[in-house]
């Protein structure tokens, strides 16, 4: 006679705390790099991430009356990578409505972590594409880009970047960095040329 049970089947010593903390540890080396190019509006948008997203799984859980589930590290891996996948230009509030959507929606009114049938981050990140569009299109140049360029140079708009691209012969003027990419550069150059 055979047992049907739901998975799993095969039990691992890991726990969903300790995936959750080495998914945190491997999106460290991302979050140094988003603070590197980005300063402290990668820094904002990390804390505002990841405390909208604490503070909305502690008050789902309560408002629902089950556990509280802080402790799993996966509204955390959710406001790290919402804040990951956010222009740094985005206003806040933007970014803290997207983490109520993610946890609220797309993780809790599914019943939570394992439930949800989709990436509570994408979901949010979804949720900001559509409804705020002009805000999650437009996309600034890192920090880098104005050291790199030199203190007395100014950063260029992305429609001088497509003259580079596009072969002209005064690349060198345009920046002192070799080559640039852009959230949307079809998109710029589509626009460059059509002028």
């Amino acid at each position: 006679m055979l047992t049907v049970s739901p998975s799993p089947h095969d039990h691992a010593p890991d726990t969903v705390r300790r995936i959750m903390l080495d998914v945190v540890a491997a999106l460290v080396p991302a979050c140094l790099a988003a603070l590197y190019f980005f300063g402290l509006r990668a820094a904002l948008l990390l804390v505002v991430c990841i405390g909208t997203s604490l503070a909305v799984e502690a008050l789902c859980r309560l408002a629902m009356g089950r556990p509280q589930t802080l402790r799993d590290g996966s509204a955390l891996v959710t406001g790290i990578l919402l804040a990951l996948n956010l222009p740094p230009d985005l206003p806040l509030w933007q970014a803290a409505l997207g983490a109520v959507v993610a946890i609220a929606i797309a993780k809790q009114l599914f019943g939570g972590l394992g439930k949800n049938p989709f990436n509570p981050a994408l979901v949010g990140r979804a949720f900001l594409l559509i409804s705020f569009t002009a805000t999650m299109t437009t996309w600034s140049p890192s920090d880098w880009r104005r050291d790199a360029a030199g203190p007395e140079s100014e950063v260029r708009s992305p429609e001088s970047e497509v003259a580079v691209s596009a072969g002209s012969q005064d690349a060198a003027s345009v920046s002192s960095v070799d080559a640039i990419t852009t959230a949307t550069p079809l998109g710029v150059s589509k626009a460059f040329f059509a002028a």
